[in-house]
């Protein structure tokens, strides 16, 4: 599991601390020491500027995706089920026949109500888009900010 960023920066601070009070930087035990805190260090650093890219960000949770829910023509984007029914709830909605969105009853209902009406459908994006994606210091997409290319 990818550790906190925080944890990784106090390690970094710590690896600093002791390399500026060893006073005794000529010893053999001291130096392995240092030596192995400083490949430790260089993994941490670089570890530290790894990015996660995700195609998209879910509207409810902010957090980068891959794959989940694009709703309208891709006004809004939900990482699950269940954020897109939270939203469906709130959207009243006539269709061809003159029913009425809030008249479904359950959540399947209120889903293929949507569905036939062609208001969202469930994708995997396998590439991202060139001009821009989001990025995220975690794997799990949290944080996702958008990035434009340049």
């Amino acid at each position: 599991m990818k550790a906190d960023l925080n944890q990784k920066q106090a390690l970094l601070d710590a690896i600093e601390w002791i390399n500026a009070v060893s006073s005794d930087k000529d010893s053999e035990h001291i130096q392995a020491m240092l030596n192995g805190l400083s490949s430790l260090a260089d993994r941490l650093e670089s570890e530290l500027r790894t990015k996660f890219k995700f195609a998209r960000r879910c509207d409810a949770t902010n957090r980068g995706m891959n794959e989940g829910f694009c709703f309208g023509d891709g006004e809004m984007y939900f990482s699950t089920r269940e954020h897109l029914l939270e939203h469906l709830r709130t959207i009243e909605w006539v269709d061809s026949n003159g029913d009425l969105s809030t008249d479904c009853n359950g959540d399947e209902e209120l889903l293929d109500f949507f569905f036939d009406e062609e208001m969202y459908y469930h994708t995997a994006w396998e590439e991202l888009d060139e001009d821009e994606w989001y990025e995220s210091d975690y794997e799990d997409g949290r944080d996702a900010m958008l990035v434009s290319a340049e």
